[in-house]
């Protein structure tokens, strides 16, 4: 299925409807309610999306695709598996940190989407998967990654960011954003096993990236 071309407007029913979805929940939730929150009338939404189904697919395409190219965009500068691995940590930490809604909606209501928008979604979450899969299956053949499972290192890595709105909540504890991407960093390269000297490298050129 295809997502209907962006036009002026959709931006901001997308963000009213993920508000509302938040709050009441997809099945909770009517085009009223949507509309609403837009600041539009229900026959104006219809100009934009035919349905409630069709705005949350549009929601979930657009946000995948977004995530998906800041993390391909990450991979382009950072040299060799283990700087990949952890710039596209810290990408992947950002976005569930700075979008806690849109995460939240996404994770819980990929239960609502049509069997047609659910595999749309799906094949695209997946290449998300094979991107970290792509970089430790690297690693451990360039033999700096030491685990002897690498699909399930993967796998946690990328569980452990998007768990992250289900918890954190920024101001609330000792981690700021940036450090809790740092420790993600951590846990990731130590899942992975990183050796020692390429992942006191990799810690190395964060420092001297400091401010």
């Amino acid at each position: 299925m295809t997502v209907p071309a962006r036009r002026p407007g959709e931006e901001i029913i997308l963000a009213a409807a993920v508000d509302v979805m938040f709050q009441h929940g997809y099945h909770g939730s009517s085009i009223r309610d949507i509309a609403d929150r837009a600041g539009l009338s229900t026959a104006a939404l219809y100009h934009y999306f035919t349905s409630k189904q069709e705005i949350l697919a549009a929601f979930m395409v657009r946000a995948t695709d977004r995530h998906l190219e800041a993390l391909t965009r990450a991979t382009e500068g950072a040299d060799g598996p283990a700087a990949q691995l952890a710039a596209v940590v810290r990408v992947h930490v950002q976005r569930h940190v700075d979008h806690p809604v849109e995460s939240f909606v996404g994770n819980t209501e990929h239960r609502s989407l049509e069997p047609m928008w659910r595999d749309t979604v799906v094949q695209k979450r997946d290449r998300i998967q094979r991107l970290f899969d792509t970089i430790v299956n690297r690693g451990v053949e360039d033999r700096v990654f030491l685990t002897r499972d690498p699909r399930e290192a993967s796998r946690a890595i990328v569980v452990m960011g998007t768990s992250i709105p289900s918890w954190y909540r920024p101001g609330t504890g000792p981690l700021g954003p940036g450090d809790l991407g740092e420790v993600h960093v951590s846990l990731a390269l130590a899942l992975v096993e990183c050796v020692p000297r390429v992942r006191r490298k990799v810690e190395r050129q964060r420092v001297s990236a400091l401010p």
